[in-house]
């Protein structure tokens, strides 16, 4: 399933997330449980199943490479660095999460906001 389009989710000020039911239907159907929330950088997340998380880290490293003109080592270091700001989150059956205050802060949105969703293949960021 490729997902595609987009999602403004509301961020409380206690960092409440919860995913809309047609999403949540989306995620059913093409991973079969829910996901785990992966959040990592400044300023990015991803939605993905635990087990297509290093699948994704590695296209985010071929990115990373085209975006900027560095060499794959250059990523790697860079991301090997980040290592220990990635957070796994799973959401509830209701589609609910809490962001821990750190990834608010990362996410720039420590007293609450709105975090744009945006479908890229097999998965959200």
């Amino acid at each position: 399933m490729n997902f595609s389009g987009k999602h403004a989710l509301a961020v409380s000020p206690e960092g409440a997330v919860t995913l809309p039911p047609a999403l949540r239907k989306q995620m059913q159907a093409a991973w079969g449980a829910s996901p785990e929330l992966l959040c990592f950088g400044a300023q990015f997340f991803y939605l993905c199943p635990a087990d297509q998380a290093e699948t994704l880290l590695h296209r985010v490293d071929a990115q990373l490479c085209l975006a900027f003109a560095q060499t794959l080592w250059q990523v790697t270091d860079y991301l090997r660095d980040m290592t220990h700001l990635v957070e796994p989150i799973v959401p509830t059956s209701a589609g609910r999460f809490v962001l821990p205050r750190e990834v608010m802060e990362r996410l720039q949105v420590p007293n609450g906001g709105v975090l744009r969703l945006l479908g890229v293949g097999s998965h959200w960021e």
